[in-house]
């Protein structure tokens, strides 16, 4: 499966490439780890706080962001063999369908050993963002209320299962019509 090559690939040192054979848009993404690592480096280990990932759609949309932390070197393993990680990476939930698919997502994620031991390594709290604003949008007010209580329900009950911490992050921006309350 994808999570496995990307688990695997965790495990090694940070893949070398031909940065000129990449898109725009890909050297852009990679030079935003880098700029993460610089700024936790120069300025503080509290820079920034938790990589939302927008439209997560499953486990291995978590894990190639590992990956690219691992390439600027926010995580990997010391001489001992033991994990670091300074990337708190926080899947955001959007519409009824990803909400729905919650428990299935984060169950891959914490049956993963790669995973979970940077997991552990980044202080052991599963932050994950719930969209109110496109879930009303797709649902309405009546299925998205729901859907973000089960959701709520789910997460709390599977992080326990697996002896992390959970921290929701609300995203409840926006106008009353949209979600915002």
């Amino acid at each position: 499966s994808r999570v496995r090559l990307l688990s695997r690939l965790l495990e090694r040192d940070p893949l070398h490439f031909d940065r000129s054979a990449l898109t725009p848009a890909t050297r852009e993404t990679l030079e935003v780890f880098e700029t993460m690592a610089a700024l936790r480096s120069e300025v503080s280990a509290e820079a920034f706080g938790s990589y939302v990932i927008s439209m997560t759609h499953s486990a291995s949309h978590v894990m190639e962001v590992m990956l690219l932390a691992r390439q600027a070197r926010l995580l990997g393993r010391r001489e001992d063999r033991s994990w670091y990680c300074h990337l708190s990476v926080s899947p955001l939930f959007e519409t009824i369908d990803d909400l729905n698919r919650i428990e299935p997502v984060m169950r891959d994620l914490f049956s993963n050993p790669t995973y979970m031991a940077l997991l552990k390594a980044a202080g052991n709290v599963q932050e994950i963002m719930l969209g109110y604003s496109d879930s009303c949008k797709d649902g309405g007010i009546l299925a998205s209320s729901w859907a973000l209580y089960q959701a709520q329900i789910k997460i709390t009950a599977l992080t326990a299962e697996h002896n992390n911490e959970c921290r929701l992050f609300h995203g409840r921006g926006g106008t009353i019509g949209r979600g915002g309350g």
